[in-house]
């Protein structure tokens, strides 16, 4: 897929429904994925293969994007408003497929019933830091992340409110977290903090847990 098979002219992406309008894009996509999400909420399937990660991300877009369930193709730059217009640095595509691999087994050779409660803090977090680091889709990495992360989560008996990232920004406070755990500069003397994205996964994984 070539880098101009990605966006319209004027930079929207494209898309099955033909919205040439960014805003007008953002909302429908919105709603979709949403009742997507709620689907796979309520489905509770889930399993720790590369597969699994292709197939989410294509059951929660492919009603939007043909690129759904694809590992990008090209470089990407999000400017971020917490960085000031930067962006965080992301998988080059050529080390895309490697990197998930490291991470699917990273996931199996972690017994998480043998950490104590601050190594499993310590565990989510990498696992998801490091999905969304690698950004592995045209669009969609940060909800295909936290659907990953409550899915895994459930998947060793913890669950939280399905509307948990509805609720107070937690959404937007989410992403900014990854951001931050995500981005350095040594031009701005700036190193990765995952302080932000601890404390809430730390926070979600205070609920009741409901052992195997």
């Amino acid at each position: 897929m070539k880098k101009n098979n990605y966006e319209y002219p004027n930079g929207t992406l494209r898309n099955k429904l033909n919205i040439r309008d960014n805003e007008k894009l953002k909302q429908a996509e919105s709603d979709i994925v949403t009742v997507r999400i709620n689907e796979v909420i309520k489905e509770g399937y889930f399993e720790p293969t590369e597969e699994y990660i292709r197939e989410l991300h294509k059951y929660l877009f492919s009603d939007v994007y043909e690129f759904a369930g694809y590992y990008r193709t090209i470089e990407i730059y999000k400017s971020e408003r917490v960085l000031a217009g930067l962006s965080v640095e992301y998988a080059s595509p050529d080390n895309i497929e490697y990197q998930i691999r490291c991470l699917i087994e990273f996931i199996k050779n972690t017994d998480f019933y043998s950490l104590n409660k601050e190594e499993r803090v310590d565990y989510i977090t990498n696992v998801v830091v490091t999905l969304w680091n690698t950004h592995p889709f045209r669009e969609g990495n940060t909800r295909t992340t936290l659907v990953y992360m409550r899915e895994l989560l459930k998947s060793y008996g913890i669950e939280f409110d399905k509307n948990f990232f509805k609720n107070n920004g937690a959404f937007e406070y989410a992403r900014d977290a990854l951001v931050a755990a995500c981005f350095e500069s040594k031009d701005f003397d700036v190193e990765k903090n995952n302080v932000y994205i601890k404390r809430m996964i730390s926070d979600i994984m205070d609920t009741r847990e409901k052992r195997k």
